[in-house]
């Protein structure tokens, strides 16, 4: 596979490989290598953004959960290496409950649950991935009713950077993605990028209006020889950049 590491023979031995890397050798500096700087990770409790969070994410749940397992069972993909691989990954997890965290104090209860990984790949690197685990499972087996687990975690309320793209979060990520496009007049590209989910809680429409300026002050430095237009809503913010237009629930880049 091109721009891949030669050691996988394919793309599902690669999602496996690097899987078995990362959770049964815990090689959580792997992550580094193998997820992008800037991957976006969404799972229904939060958008992870960065190699960094995601790496401090799995340090918190090895620290709750020390012999956890991730065995895959099945890969399903399509793309190719030059343009990108799309995976969506069916894995079997077990755990033991030993240390307090997301679910409380250490029950010491074995656990069996299982996980979908939907991954883009290129060069060798994931740079988004959507996750969700089956957490009804989860608590059933902690001796909790998933409902209680549930009005327990929505009173507690979300933490201030676990909302999904959270002022600083998005700020970066903008930054992130309009740096990899570069301006219009460098690259001879039409960039369009979209980020939405910022009318999480009180004062959306503020947040949107924010990172409006911050994209339109953004492209404007950067020397963009095309008109950037921006809407702004509790919904979020789209940049209309050289004509093309992006109304999507992700990030994204396009440039042609």
């Amino acid at each position: 596979m091109k721009g891949f590491d030669p050691k996988f023979k394919d793309f599902p031995d690669y999602i496996i490989g690097i899987t078995k890397e990362i959770w049964e050798d815990r090689g959580i500096a792997t992550l580094h290598d193998y997820y992008a700087p800037d991957i976006v990770v969404r799972s229904p409790a939060s958008v992870v953004v960065g190699n960094q969070d995601v790496i401090a994410a799995t340090m918190a749940t090895l620290a709750e959960f020390p012999d956890r397992t991730l065995f895959g069972e099945d890969v399903i993909w399509c793309g190719t290496p030059e343009e990108g691989m799309l995976s969506s990954h069916r894995l079997h997890s077990t755990a033991t409950h030993a240390h307090p965290g997301v679910y409380g104090a250490p029950t010491g209860k074995k656990l069996h649950y299982r996980i979908l990984a939907d991954c883009h790949a290129i060069n060798n690197q994931i740079n988004d991935e959507w996750l969700i685990r089956d957490q009804g499972a989860i608590v059933r087996q902690l001796g909790h009713h998933p409902k209680d687990f549930a009005r327990d975690l929505i009173a507690k309320g979300p933490r201030a950077d676990d909302r999904p793209f959270h002022d600083q979060r998005v700020y970066g990520l903008v930054d992130g993605l309009l740096q990899r496009v570069g301006p219009r007049g460098e690259r001879g590209g039409r960039a369009a990028v979209a980020v939405h989910g910022l009318g999480e809680g009180g004062g959306g429409a503020q947040r949107s209006g924010a990172v409006s300026q911050k994209l339109t002050r953004v492209v404007r430095d950067g020397g963009s020889g095309g008109v950037a237009q921006f809407h702004s809503s509790d919904r979020g913010v789209t940049l209309n950049n050289g004509g093309e237009k992006t109304n999507k629930m992700r990030p994204c880049i396009r440039n042609d």
